[in-house]
């Protein structure tokens, strides 16, 4: 019996050694780094394809401008970015990969709000804070977390001043669509609030497959429906391909509003090329914007991209990467729960426009402005603070 407790003895030490090396090595991993590593998995394939390029690009830029100036804490930055594929349950296993394999020092958010929701909860289980330039959804910050913190307006009033232009117009009656996910519906369900909040008649609403490849059926559906104004809660793909079916379908309402991910994009114009102008969109933020260091950030992004202008999504990956060092600064450390508290405090400006968050970690400050593709340019047309020229109104029809 004395034999067998002393091997008992003897295990125990050894597991409790290895245990303690163990850990050893993983804060040693971080401790003895000379640079900071910041984390993330972006959507550079499936169909969030374009977000996610665009917010690689913009954390890309920042990293380098934040090293060119000395970086932070007198460490340079490096990021370690995996393809989640526009999947959440990806996405939650590359987080794990990055804070348990990896050991970043910091964490910054994917794109799109579904796949924000998995990440955010690897977040959370980690207890490492985590600034999400590409979520908007409620649903992400009704769950009780504190280590998320949003960047956008919410979801469910981006869609209220196009609704309010919609009742300056004379406008009364409201299709609103969208695709079945988190964020799309989100849009459509404070866009039918804001409809009702205004007197607006809701004469038909309906989700489609996020995915779908045909919503002609849908479209004949909202022709029969016969609204003043459409309202798409979509991403670009299904905002292109709506466009060209409403186009075929000869349906032409007095104004068509898309979500974010439509005319705020480049790429829905050079997709449809004529049949881009005249709809309108919602943007986080435009190049034209007079926020402080927005316009050497624009600068910055045409030299290392020429002939191409910065979407609303690389700025806000940008602003991510800003707030993030701002908060490091604030906090004077690397520790989660200092910069998590500093998030919480703060109240900034960033070339992205107002950070501010409520105690759940949900924007409270940013706002979102209209724009309308006008002879194949973007233009802030709402509100009549921030426009760039009149929006042009009612739709006057297809081109030919």
């Amino acid at each position: 019996m004395v034999k067998i407790s002393r091997s008992l003895r003897l295990l125990s030490l050894v597991f409790v050694l290895a245990l303690a090396l163990g850990t050893l090595a993983g804060c040693s991993g971080k401790a003895s780094r000379k640079t900071i590593l910041v984390g993330a998995s972006l959507s550079l394939s499936g169909n969030l394809a374009r977000n996610g390029l665009d917010q690689q690009r913009g954390y890309e830029l920042w990293r380098d401008a934040v090293n060119a100036a000395g970086g932070i804490m007198g460490k340079q930055v490096e990021l370690k970015v995996y393809d989640d594929s526009s999947d959440p349950q990806t996405a939650a296993k590359l987080y794990e990969k990055l804070i348990t394999d990896d050991k970043v020092d910091l964490l910054i958010g994917p794109y799109g709000s579904n796949v924000t929701m998995a990440a955010s909860t690897v977040a959370e289980k980690y207890k490492m804070a985590m600034i999400t330039p590409g979520a908007s959804s409620k649903e992400i910050w009704e769950r009780g977390y504190k280590y998320t913190f949003q960047m956008l307006t919410p979801a469910r009033y981006q869609l209220h001043q196009a609704l309010q232009l919609a009742k300056d117009k004379g406008y009364t009656t409201v299709a609103i669509v969208s695709a079945d996910s988190a964020f799309p519906k989100d849009l459509a369900n404070g866009a039918e609030q804001s409809a009702k909040d205004l007197g607006l008649n809701v004469v038909f609403k309906e989700e489609y497959p996020e995915k779908a490849t045909d919503l002609s059926s849908l479209v004949m559906k909202l022709k029969r429906a016969n609204p003043d104004v459409l309202i798409a809660g979509s991403y670009l793909p299904d905002s292109v391909l709506l466009t060209r079916q409403m186009k075929e379908a000869k349906f032409a309402p007095k104004m068509i509003q898309f979500g974010p991910n439509g005319p705020a994009l480049p790429d829905f114009a050079k997709s449809l090329g004529n049949d881009a102008n005249n709809l309108l969109g919602v943007s986080q933020w435009e190049p034209s914007a007079s926020f402080p260091g927005s316009a050497d950030f624009v600068k910055s992004f045409t030299a290392k991209y020429p002939g191409e202008m910065p979407s609303y999504s690389v700025a806000g990956a940008y602003a991510a990467g800003q707030l993030l060092q701002m908060a490091i600064e604030k906090a004077g450390s690397l520790k989660q729960d200092a910069i998590t508290q500093a998030l919480y405090s703060m109240d900034v400006t960033t070339i992205f426009g107002r950070f501010k968050v409520d105690e759940t970690g949900a924007q409270v400050a940013h706002a979102a402005v209209l724009i309308q593709v006008q002879n194949g340019q973007k233009k802030v047309v709402y509100p009549a603070n921030a426009a760039e020229t009149a929006p042009v109104l009612p739709f006057p029809g297809w081109s030919k």
